[in-house]
């Protein structure tokens, strides 16, 4: 019995090793690696954005309370 096991975790360990060196050899990675390297872009672009929105809504803000101080003076 002891002698079917030790033959299974043979057998699947030579198959994990296969697979993981098929794996890394293949197309996939490779461009599993470009995504890696162009994730860093797409933070960039994200954060500008968000950092262009911020803005637009702080410059709204100050218009916002401009008008509303100009409307509080005509109303006095």
């Amino acid at each position: 019995m002891k002698m079917l096991n030790l033959d299974t975790q043979n057998l699947l360990n030579t198959i994990l090793a296969s697979l993981q060196e098929s794996y890394q050899n293949s197309p996939v990675q490779e461009g599993v690696k470009e995504v890696g390297e162009n994730i860093y872009v797409v933070l960039v672009v994200t954060m500008l954005v968000w950092l262009g929105l911020f803005v637009y809504m702080l410059m709204m803000d100050k218009r916002v309370k401009n008008v509303e101080g100009q409307i509080e003076k005509l109303t006095k």
